[in-house]
């Protein structure tokens, strides 16, 4: 899961160049084995806490990260930010063979999703599983 607050951090007028928006990150084990060694990937972003890769989730178990987006010219011309957040991890039986797209937790409208892996987001595919989340 992937949430912000919406805050833009400004360098001076809001919703320009160079201003940040922070995310935060949450990977959850919600299978029955406990995953190891998993990555947590995001091209867009530098990780401002939180430990990648994380050693271990056991089953119900989660971590987060805090990270920051700069945003540039793409996002003032799209006229919206887009992020997503990939976690690639090793069950007992392989390795690299669990992993998970993040998915936005509001729909186009704003409005909350409830369960955010049955429901499709702002993305114009219709992958209810790799939903960007947009700020």
């Amino acid at each position: 899961t992937k949430t912000t607050d919406g805050v833009i951090t400004s360098v001076g007028a809001a919703g320009l160049i160079d201003d940040t928006i922070d995310y935060t990150i949450t990977v959850a084990n919600t299978g029955n084995v406990t995953v190891t060694d998993i990555d947590v990937a995001d091209g867009d972003v530098t990780f401002l806490s939180g430990t990648n890769p994380i050693p271990s989730l056991a089953p119900g178990e989660t971590a987060s990260f805090t990270v920051r987006q700069v945003i540039d010219a793409t996002d003032i011309a799209n006229g919206y930010v887009e992020n997503s957040a990939s976690a690639t991890g090793d069950s007992p039986s392989g390795t690299d063979d669990v992993s998970d797209d993040s998915d936005t937790d509001v729909d186009p409208s704003n409005d909350p999703i409830a369960d955010n892996e049955t429901v499709d987001g702002p993305d114009p595919d219709t992958d209810t599983t790799n939903d960007p989340t947009r700020t």
